[in-house]
């Protein structure tokens, strides 16, 4: 997946950050009620801070690559949180299931 992006403030790239969400997603680390990807998951798989996995994951999904949903946490408590997906997979949830896009101009 290619993003383009000005000089990173950040030490781990874009791309590698998308290509974690993708790992994720292809491995089944996802939330349920058709949820993406925790940023504690992508934290774990990089090798960052959780809140920094937050921040870029935010950053990231106001990009045309990653989109934000709503899912649930898959064990108890099952609370509702806020996950990502790749742009491509979340089209081809969304044909098959009630989608829990996220709409950031509330």
């Amino acid at each position: 997946m290619m993003v383009e992006t000005s000089k990173s403030r950040w030490r781990v790239p874009d791309e590698e950050i998308l290509d974690a969400v993708e790992a994720a997603v292809a491995d089944g680390q996802t939330d349920l009620l058709a949820g993406g990807v925790p940023p504690v998951e992508v934290s774990e798989r990089v090798g960052i801070a959780e809140s920094t996995a937050e921040d870029r994951l935010h950053d990231l999904s106001d990009t045309p690559d990653l989109v934000a949903v709503w899912g649930a946490k898959p064990s108890p408590p099952y609370r509702p949180r806020r996950s990502y997906l790749p742009a491509e997979t979340a089209e081809t949830i969304a044909k098959t299931t009630q989608f829990n896009r996220i709409d950031k101009t509330l």
